[in-house]
């Protein structure tokens, strides 16, 4: 038990919101001149309890190497440096015209920095990817107290332990014995019990009084090459009201030591205070030139993990990272020798060395440019990025990297205009369709995946449409199920700040709505709803001067009804703008097609028990394991659903040709998504709203409107809550706009309807009810099963996750440990994306570097009052169950 140690205050530190402003365009332009797949090992150590833990390493063989034949990350292995090198007054033109897809200076709370070990800067957004951002790790609450920031080691509700945990996970590259380090301020002496990795045990006893470090030895055994896990926690002794939580004790920040400064070297803490710097340094013509930097005590290493981007045929990409460096004296004038290395590290686990050079004492104090040389090779893969800098530390000498930018080249030309406004928008959500069931996402591979699946699903009315407009490849639902998923469409909120996650919550009235805002922008607005969770006693009813719901009313709610009263409303409202909403439930349980829809799919004789009308009560016994379903079985229940699919495709064809016959199609934007998908036991399970699997996840989101440019396909990432903001954002509402832009979270995808890039990272964030998360980037997904389990997916070439099913319908999760293990960089990246996104203050910026709350605040949700009769027709369609 090591006690803890008075140390001096820290040093100041910098808001680091002022750096943000227009840090891409600052890129290395001289500013301001003047002269003068799984891994299910993170679980709770069985000391969890509260029971006495020991100190020493558990018996038993040491954790597995990564690869047994060698080391994870491999020695330097040089590659050739970079292709252009000079003073600032000579930049390279491609420079000036790339695009800057990734600023590392405002992303600097993205990266691991590591100067003697790595350091946990709490109270900041840098420690939103070691905490998974405020979600059930025990944090909350970062606080700036003058030059102090903290965060709380709080109770979290979530947990369900017994005891107050407090977690984090953390990255390294070698495992090697480390000292950990934690500076905190505690009201109550306690005492408080450590796990590493579920095989090293300790104790800290935190002192009152101010400031103070606590330290705790870790042999090298107890740790992982990759992530590792610590946990502290404690008995729910004396602590602090703090708002709604408990907060036991304050952290100002962790360090994992792994070696001590030398004998003389001065004592840096590089939170952003320390090394988001705007430097001045000079230019050759004696020009001093200022440019936002990260300005690195030595030796240290700033650590990124991004997705390189990759092109395509049709949008080649050259990635390069362009920078400035230099170093800055200190205040004595003294100078070191450095040497500035950039460091790629791919999931061979190999670094290459991309530009390294050497910078004397007699050089110090001037500006020079390079890049790193194409990085093409890595397109479309996870990397880690390091900015490394090595030489004799003095006391406030930097070495500095002046505006570091991943640039894309050759950068977009100017983005076409949007020809003009429209006059009117339909928004079609279609309840259950999920993408792949839809000719224009058709995956040729997923046949071989679904044995049951014997034909291509008819649809082209949304084939033309697609082949009209624009086609989002990628469109993630940010829940699984309707009532959140369609208040996210709504409201532009993710469910976590909407608040309306289970099946007897309501909106509040506190939130805004989109029609609520059209509607007193003028518009007339009409909702013809099918399915009951959307519903008045759950919210939705505001805004409308017309709200039908078929399930409350007790009507009929196929899709030619439904789309036949919309038609009407239309007509009777064409004189003025009007926002139209008609949310269908065809592919939503009963699957009961007409029948010239189903013999599409399956002509032959059937006798089983998938049986149309009754396939609500038929899935809820199949999921309570009370029915096993054959592949036969398994063809017919499918052939339903894809019936449904083409019924409804040719009822919504019927519908925009009456639209187009009534002269509406020129002037209306349509856009037709869904709010979640549904499963056929590619994972062992059939409906929806229990996993965070694709086959619910990936939705249609088709936007057709002749002012936009040519049609096109949009590969990257977005949101069910970014409609909203793009509806506003094409009816260009001018002030009245902004406002509705600082009540939502999602972003306007008017850029990519222009056919714009958007920089990176490109992500998309999706869970159930607050109680798992998942992350998609790339070809990877991360899913977290609570705090301490969590799966990586590798998303196949059918775009569904990799995970075998064993005899007994369960998952076979130890087929998948390997891919985690495999993929460290990959993990890192993820639970980076994940954490930040679960930590910012605002989720529309949620790559930002604040821990400022400035965004949405979140929602308690109302309760959901439904008649007898209503209730009853829920649960015949499977809810309230």
């Amino acid at each position: 038990m090591h006690p803890s140690r008075p140390l001096p205050d820290r040093k100041p530190r910098t808001d680091n919101r002022r750096l943000l402003p227009l840090l891409l365009l600052a890129l290395l332009l001289p500013a301001c001149p003047r002269r003068t797949r799984h891994d299910a090992t993170d679980t709770e150590s069985a000391a969890g309890g509260g029971q006495p833990v020991p100190r020493a390493i558990t018996t038993g063989p040491p954790p597995p190497r990564i690869f047994e034949q060698a080391p994870l990350f491999q020695p330097d292995n040089p590659a050739p440096p970079g292709v252009e090198e000079g003073s600032a007054s000579a930049l390279p033109d491609r420079f000036r015209s790339a695009f800057p897809w990734f600023g590392f200076v405002n992303r600097f709370h993205m990266a691991d920095i590591d100067h003697h070990g790595v350091f946990i800067d709490f109270g900041t957004a840098h420690r939103f990817k070691y905490t998974l951002g405020n979600w059930a790790m025990g944090w909350s609450g970062d606080v700036r107290d003058g030059r102090e920031t903290f965060t709380w080691a709080v109770d979290d509700p979530r947990d369900g332990s017994p005891n107050a945990n407090h977690r984090l996970y953390f990255f390294l590259t070698r495992a090697k014995e480390l000292t950990l380090q934690m500076r905190y301020r505690t009201s109550y002496r306690r005492s408080v019990t450590g796990n590493l990795n579920g095989v090293h045990g300790f104790r800290l006893t935190l002192q009152t009084g101010d400031w103070q470090v606590a330290e705790e030895a870790f042999p090298a055994e107890a740790l992982r090459e990759g992530e590792n896990y610590l946990q502290l926690y404690e008995d729910r002794g004396p602590a602090d009201d703090i708002g709604d939580r408990k907060g036991y004790f304050q952290v100002d920040w962790v360090w994992l030591r792994t070696e001590p400064p030398a004998e003389g070297s001065p004592e840096v803490q590089p939170t952003d205070g320390e090394v988001l710097r705007e430097v001045a340094l000079r230019e050759d013509d004696g020009t001093e030139v200022t440019r936002p930097s990260l300005a690195l005590p030595l030796p240290a290493s700033a650590q990124y993990y991004l997705e390189i981007p990759r092109g395509s045929q049709e949008a080649p990409t050259d990635p390069y990272i362009g920078f400035a460096y230099g170093t800055r004296a200190a205040p004595t004038g003294q100078a070191s020798a450095v040497t500035f290395e950039l460091g790629v590290t791919g999931e061979d686990g190999l670094r290459r060395v991309v530009w390294s050079r050497d910078v004397g004492p007699e050089r110090q104090g001037r500006w020079l440019v390079a890049s790193s040389g194409a990085l093409g090779s890595f397109g479309g893969q996870v990397v880690r990025v390091d900015f490394s800098v090595r030489g004799r530390p003095l006391d406030g000498f930097r070495a500095v990297w002046g505006a570091p930018t991943l640039l894309i080249s050759p950068a977009p030309g100017a983005a076409p205009r949007l020809e003009r406004t429209p006059r009117n928008v339909v928004l079609v959500l279609i309840d259950t369709q999920r993408a792949d069931h839809l000719e224009p996402y058709e995956v040729p591979a997923l046949r071989d995946r679904l044995p049951y699946r014997r034909l291509d699903v008819k649809s082209p009315t949304l084939r033309a449409l697609a082949e009209e407009g624009v086609v989002f490849e990628a469109a993630i639902a940010p829940e699984n199920w309707t009532l959140p998923s369609t208040a996210s469409l709504l409201t532009g909120l993710y469910p976590m700040t909407h608040g309306a996650q289970r099946e007897r919550d309501a909106l509040s009235p506190e939130v805004l709505l989109l029609p609520l805002f059209l509607q007193k922008q003028g518009f007339k607005t009409g909702a013809f709803v099918a399915n009951g969770h959307v519903s008045a006693p759950a919210g939705f009813d505001r805004g409308w001067d017309t709200f039908k719901n078929y399930i409350k009313e007790g009507q009929p709610n196929q899709a030619d009804a439904v789309l036949g009263d919309a038609l009407d409303w239309v007509r009777a409202n064409k004189g003025s703008p009007f926002f139209l909403y008609v949310h269908t439930v065809d592919p939503h349980v009963p699957y009961d097609p007409p029948d010239e829809y189903l013999q599409m799919y399956d002509a032959a004789a059937y006798g089983g028990p998938v049986q149309g009308r009754d396939t609500p009560t038929l899935l809820e016994r199949v999921k309570a394991g009370q029915v096993a379903l054959s592949e036969r079985d398994l063809v017919r229940l499918h052939a339903l659903y894809e019936g449904e699919v083409t019924y409804h495709d040719d009822a919504l064809g019927r519908f925009w040709k009456e639209l187009g016959a009534a002269g509406l199609g020129d002037d209306t934007l349509l856009i037709v998504t869904a709010d979640h998908g549904e499963e056929f036991a590619e994972h062992g399970k059939v409906g929806h709203g229990h996993s965070l699997f694709q086959e619910l996840l990936h939705v249609p989101l088709i936007i057709r409107f002749p002012g936009l440019p040519a049609p096109r396909r949009v590969p990257q990432l977005v949101s069910l809550v970014d409609v909203a903001p793009t509806i506003v954002d094409l009816f260009n509402l001018g002030p009245a706009a902004d406002a509705m832009g600082r009540a939502v979270e999602g972003n306007s995808l008017l850029p990519y309807l222009l056919g714009q890039r958007a920089a990176g990272p490109d992500a998309a964030f999706s869970n159930h009810q607050g109680e798992r998360m998942a992350v998609v980037a790339g070809a990877w997904k991360l899913v977290m099963y609570g705090p301490t389990q969590s799966a990586l997916f590798a998303l196949a070439g059918d775009g569904m996750e990799s995970l075998p099913v064993l005899p007994d319908g369960k998952w076979d999760w130890d087929a998948l440990r390997p891919i985690a293990r495999e993929h460290p960089i990959t993990v890192r990246y993820l639970r980076i994306l994940l954490g930040q996104f679960l930590g910012a203050p605002s989720r529309r910026d949620w790559r930002a570097g604040s821990a400022v709350e400035t965004g949405a605040r979140q929602y308690a949700p109302a309760a959901a009052r439904y008649d007898a009769a209503m209730a009853e027709r829920l649960r015949a369609l499977g809810y309230l169950q």
